[in-house]
């Protein structure tokens, strides 16, 4: 009687690359994706909060005293760049190439001369036409941002125009700044 060699039962080493291959295509595959929307995510969540902030720039500035606005000693008929945050009641100096946006301890983001932030915001205030009894300023907040996965800076203008009434100025009694 002959005895029969037993067949070893296992994986060869081709067998074992295989199942390796087949098992990192299934696993990088929905890596990549996830990957690839959180990266779009945080690149979405940074336009609509750089968009909200453009907005909020203008609209500090159109929310301000039109008295005050109309009155003021400053020259707004020289096209300038302004630091304005949420709470401002007065126009700032602003920062040339932008001021940073720098999120506070309530959770808001205010102008700053400096600051670590990925978001500047540049107001600009110029006077566009003389009007009867008045004038036109165009308003313009635009808020630029560096993402980190996209190699160029990205940018949101927000255009407004403000009509200010001359007749503001003369008509309130001196001291009244209602």
């Amino acid at each position: 009687m002959m005895i029969k060699p037993k067949k070893e039962q296992g994986f060869t080493l081709i067998e074992t690359f295989v199942a390796i291959t087949v098992l990192l295509i299934a696993v990088l595959g929905p890596m990549s994706l996830l990957s690839s929307a959180l990266r779009e995510a945080n690149y979405v969540k940074n336009e609509v909060l750089a968009s909200h902030l453009a907005q909020e720039g203008a609209e500090v500035v159109l929310s301000m005293n039109p008295k005050g606005f109309a009155c003021s000693s400053w020259n707004v008929n020289v096209s300038k760049n302004y630091k304005i945050s949420y709470n401002s009641e007065d126009f700032g100096e602003g920062c040339p190439a932008g001021c940073p946006l720098v999120l506070n301890s309530d959770g808001y983001y205010e102008s700053q001369d400096s600051g670590s932030s990925i978001f500047t915001r540049q107001v600009s205030i110029k006077k566009v036409a003389d009007i009867t009894n008045g004038a036109m300023y165009q308003v313009e907040s635009i808020v630029r941002w560096q993402d980190l996965f996209v190699a160029r800076q990205k940018k949101i203008p927000v255009i407004t125009n403000l009509f200010v009434n001359n007749n503001v100025c003369e008509s309130a009694p001196e001291g009244d700044d209602e």
